[in-house]
C-alpha cells in the first residue's frame, strides 16, 4: 500500500497537483507514516469537496422543486372556476 501512495504522490506531483503541496518531482525518501498522512489529507479534501457539492445539489434541488410547486398552484388556481 505504501508503495502505491508513493507512486500516486510522484504521479501528482508531475503534474503539478495542489493536493501533495511540497512534493517534488525529484526522488524523496518518504516515510510511511508521511505516507498515510498524505493519504489521509487528500482523503478529507476529497469528503469535504464531496459534501459541499452535494449541498449544493440539494439546495438547488430545493428550490426547484419549491419553484415546481409555485407554479402547479398558480396552475390549479387558473383552472378553477369563478
Amino acid at each position: 500500500m505504501p508503495v502505491r501512495l508513493l507512486v500516486f504522490a510522484a504521479a501528482c506531483a508531475m503534474a503539478g497537483c495542489a493536493l501533495f503541496p511540497g512534493l517534488t518531482t525529484e526522488a524523496e525518501p518518504v516515510s510511511t507514516a508521511a505516507a498515510e498522512a498524505q493519504f489521509v489529507a487528500l482523503l478529507q479534501k476529497l469528503v469535504a469537496e464531496r459534501q459541499r457539492e452535494q449541498k449544493r445539489a440539494d439546495e438547488l434541488q430545493q428550490k426547484l422543486d419549491s419553484m415546481a410547486n409555485i407554479e402547479r398552484r398558480m396552475r390549479e388556481r387558473q383552472s378553477k372556476p369563478k
